[in-house]
This record gives C-alpha cells, sequence and structure tokens, in this order.
C-alpha cells in the first residue's frame, strides 16, 4: 500500500512538473507573439499570409543547404518602399531539436528593378593561420553548395571578410563590381543570398548583449538591406 501511495505522488508531481513546462512554454510562445507583433507594427510593416506563397519558397531555396532540412518561413511581414518591397522573416528547420530559429528578423527585398543572378555573400571565420584556413575551406564548402566560389582581388577589404559565390561568375561580377563589394565589405559579418528579383539580408550578432533594443536591431537592418539595394539596382 505505501508503495502504491509513493508511486501515485511520483506520477501526480511528474504530471503537475509536465503540465507546468507545457503552460510556460505555451505562456512564452504568447508572449514572444504579442512582442514581434508590436516590434512590426512599429516598423511599419504588416503581416501577410504565413505561408507567404511563392515569397516563401524563393526564401528558403535561397537558404537551403540540404542535410536533409525542413525550412520554414515564419512570421512574414511587409512593408512598401517605392521602388521595391521590404519583408521581414523568420527562417526555422522543423528537422534540428533547436528552439531558435536559423534567423530571426531576416530581410528579404523584392523589386523589379532588380535582375540578379544567383550568389551568395557570406563571412570568413575570423583569425589567420592553418586552424582558420582549414574552418574556412570547410565553410566555403557548406555555404556555398553547389555554387563555384568567385575569387576576389586579394587586397580588399572585402576579400579579408567576405566570400563571394555564385552560379555564373561573369554574371555575378557584372553586379558586384569592385566598388559594390568595397562597400558591402566594409560592414562586418553579413549575409546575402540573391537571385533574379529578391535578395534576403541578414547580420550575424556576435554578441547579443552587446547590442542596441531590438527594435534599433531591426531598423539598423532593413536600413543596410535598402542600402544593398540601392547598389545593386544602379548597378543592374
Amino acid at each position: 500500500m505505501l508503495v502504491f501511495a509513493s508511486v501515485a505522488v511520483l506520477v501526480i508531481m511528474f504530471v503537475a512538473i509536465f503540465g507546468g513546462i507545457v503552460y510556460w512554454i505555451i505562456v512564452s510562445q504568447k508572449g514572444r507573439r504579442a512582442e514581434k507583433q508590436e516590434l512590426t507594427l512599429g516598423l511599419g510593416f504588416h503581416p501577410v499570409e504565413e505561408s507567404g506563397g511563392g515569397l516563401a519558397s524563393e526564401i528558403i531555396r535561397l537558404h537551403g543547404r540540404g542535410f536533409h532540412q525542413r525550412l520554414q518561413v515564419r512570421n512574414l511581414c511587409k512593408r512598401g518602399e517605392g521602388e521595391c518591397d521590404v519583408y521581414l522573416f523568420d527562417l526555422w528547420d522543423s528537422s534540428s531539436a533547436s528552439t531558435d530559429p536559423l534567423a530571426e528578423n531576416g530581410v528579404a527585398v523584392v523589386s523589379g528593378r532588380l535582375n540578379l543572378t544567383r550568389f551568395s555573400i557570406f563571412p570568413k571565420v575570423p583569425g589567420s593561420g592553418k586552424l582558420a584556413s582549414a574552418a574556412n575551406r570547410l565553410w566555403r564548402r557548406l555555404e556555398a553548395g553547389d555554387q563555384a566560389t568567385i575569387p576576389v582581388g586579394d587586397g580588399s577589404r572585402f576579400n579579408q571578410e567576405y566570400f563571394l559565390a555564385g552560379d555564373i561568375e561573369g554574371a555575378v561580377r557584372k553586379a558586384m563590381t569592385d566598388e559594390v563589394l568595397e562597400r558591402i565589405g566594409a560592414k562586418l559579418y553579413r549575409q546575402i543570398e540573391g537571385d533574379r528579383n529578391m535578395f534576403t539580408y541578414d547580420r550575424i550578432i556576435l554578441d547579443p548583449s552587446a547590442q542596441n533594443s531590438k527594435e534599433i536591431q531591426v531598423q539598423e537592418r532593413v536600413a543596410e538591406a535598402l542600402e544593398v539595394f540601392g547598389l545593386l539596382r544602379s548597378s543592374g
């Protein structure tokens, strides 16, 4: 009888703890959704259909790297900017056990003024020596995917900080002139994926505790994406 009572108490404790965890997760998710909605509306963005239709598929195509990923675009919001439309999005990998998104408040810019050939710009692993070189070789293969790495002048700031990859080198370099690459290379830890009439822009934050508020971070990211749009539009 005593054993039965002990087991019953343990079961009740387990159910109570499990229920408390589920309740905490639900409340936290609701809080994050409310916070995100307040942020996006405050910046002039409005939610669009959750799936995003073709746009969500294009974002996934640009960011997909294989490895059995199951990418999903969530929290898609839109703001018109005259010559382009700007979107905010979160990118998740449902095949991963991680509770963090692959990209949060990423920016996508869509415009008929863009005519891009598939390209990727992603940061190099900082450092020098054999270990950094080996890490960058692996990182380049993972991030470039099927794209070829496009050489950039050894002495340039861009070459020190970034890789450039693309499907067709001549067509990519038509848009990615030395001037454009140097302007992009002046800002550290950015990632840009582009093709046809759109590109996505993300800033990799290494030390979130040292950053401004999330609202200011998103404002800065959108402003930087629009600056890139101006460079690619004028050079295309």
